[in-house]
């Protein structure tokens, strides 16, 4: 999401752009990020120290999307969203050759792409509020498909050690971006990477003619799902301190609205002229103290969520964050004019007079709007973890299921079978229930209970749909692999 986006949606709340009301604002003093950390709470602060350029990978990755090459043409489109299929294996014949040749001209890209991993460490360039501009995440998450294709390529070609290596390296890949200290979309879109290289270790491990020793490499190279969400927290505090605080701080230095403005764009110009005489001498728009403090107490209840297991989570933070909305959006549609669509150069003194006087009312106007809008869409974002670290710990069972059968000729019995071949340390574990996954060789299906943590005996359809109570990865026998 870019930064004019991020700023208008606050403005929808008035139902006028924000930028009609910036008119020769009062000059303030600037407010400085100390003073402003003041009022963070203790749990959500964030000191950010600068990895050498040497040892990020992240500049390496930057090479790769300059180098890289997108798919162009019919044939080769549809043979790359073909093969991106979730059981599809590399195409043949010229729709194959075209793919083939396609990631041939990426190997710049690509080699660029894995000396990265090797560093083993990603940061993404520090976040300065709202101005700040985002990384090109959706490329990295190009970057990630084109090498799960290269694993199906050379998995084609028989050479599935080199393909396990290949899907090792988008999982760690997923990881370091996780892990970047970058906001929250750049932690959205470490996940969908990893789930990119969990699904390509699903799918090797289903393929017959795979042979144990890859797989079981491929096995140790995913770790277990860390009990929390590390990587989430320190994202919190870096969108709150780098992008929430540093905004506010920008907002407050000088007049709010007029910064506004500048992120906004403009309009009428008579209607702004209007609009802006509505809060004419109004001195307090903005109580970024205030603002700071309530918002990064939301950060703090969400940092702790991520300590929690999902039975304990604190799901109260949604209510309060919409009753924040709904209070908020009360005062300023109870103003006459401001339920939306008017134009106030068209009205009479007497009702700016009215219009003026409530709201005068509203205390904070600005940061509380800020609240309203930001806060309750990043709620949701713990389920996300869980259901990663979830999808993580079902691909290492399908992989030891996998490994087992190579060894024994049968699915095993049970996931302690699996165990007592040592194949996995311990039972892999369901996130929402904190129990492990259930298994059943007889219906050959693994499954979590998912979010209502009830186990309904693996009533559901296969990731990606996610249709059913529980989250489902099928297990096919040896002779239905393929």
């Amino acid at each position: 999401m870019n930064k004019t986006i991020r700023w208008l949606a606050y403005a929808w709340l008035l139902a006028v752009p924000l930028c009609a009301i910036a008119q020769e604002p009062p000059q303030k003093a600037e407010v400085t990020y100390e003073e402003l950390l003041k009022h963070v709470h203790p749990d959500v602060r964030y000191e950010r120290v600068t990895l050498p350029g040497a040892e990020n990978a992240f500049l390496l990755w930057e090479q790769a999307l300059d180098t890289y090459v997108a798919p162009d043409g019919p044939v080769l489109l549809q043979a790359h969203q073909q093969a991106l299929d979730e059981d599809a294996a590399f195409p043949q014949g010229v729709p194959g050759q075209r793919l083939a040749e396609w990631l041939g001209r990426n190997r710049e890209a690509s080699d660029l792409l894995d000396k990265g991993i090797a560093l083993g460490k990603c940061q993404f360039p520090e976040v300065e509020g709202p101005e700040t501009p985002l990384p090109r995440l959706a490329g990295l998450r190009e970057l990630a498909r084109m090498e799960l294709l290269r694993a199906k390529m050379l998995a084609s070609w028989g050479d599935f050690d080199a393909a396990g290596d290949e899907i090792a390296g988008v999982v760690r890949f997923g990881e370091l971006t996780n892990d970047g200290e970058g906001v929250l979309i750049a932690y959205l879109v470490g996940e969908a990477i990893q789930s990119v290289g969990l699904r390509g270790a699903q799918w090797l491990a289903r393929q017959p003619e795979a042979p144990q020793a890859p797989i079981e490499r491929l096995l140790q190279s995913i770790a277990p799902s860390p009990r929390s969400a590390d990587a989430l927290a320190r994202t919190l505090r870096v969108e709150a301190c780098g992008f929430f605080v540093k905004g506010i701080g920008d907002l407050a230095s000088g007049d709010p609205v007029q910064k506004l403005a500048a992120l906004g764009g403009a309009e009428d110009p008579a209607e702004a002229d209007a609009l802006a005489a509505l809060f004419k001498d109004r001195q307090d728009l903005l109580d970024a103290g205030k603002t700071i403090e309530q918002a990064s107490g939301y950060f703090a209840r969400m940092v702790k969520n991520t300590r929690l297991s999902w039975h304990d989570q604190d799901r109260a933070i949604r209510a309060d964050m919409e009753e924040q909305t709904k209070r908020v959006r009360a005062e300023f549609e109870a103003i006459p004019g401001f339920e939306g669509g008017k134009d106030f150069s068209q009205i009479s003194d007497a009702e700016r007079a009215r219009i003026r006087a409530a709201l005068a009312k509203v205390e904070n106007p600005i940061g509380a709007m800020l609240l309203a809008l930001l806060m309750p869409a990043m709620d949701r974002i713990a389920e996300r973890s869980f259901q990663a670290r979830t999808e993580r710990e079902a691909t290492r069972a399908l992989l030891a299921i996998r490994i087992f059968e190579l060894r024994q000729g049968r699915l095993p019995a049970s996931l302690d079978e699996v165990v007592k071949e040592k194949i996995l340390p311990g039972a892999p574990a369901d996130f929402y229930s904190g129990q492990p996954l259930h298994y059943s060789a007889e219906k050959r299906l693994l499954w979590s209970v998912g979010p209502d943590e009830v186990d309904d005996g693996g009533q559901g359809a296969p990731y990606p749909d996610r249709k059913g109570p529980d989250y489902v990865w099928p297990v096919a026998a040896a002779h239905e692999q393929g």
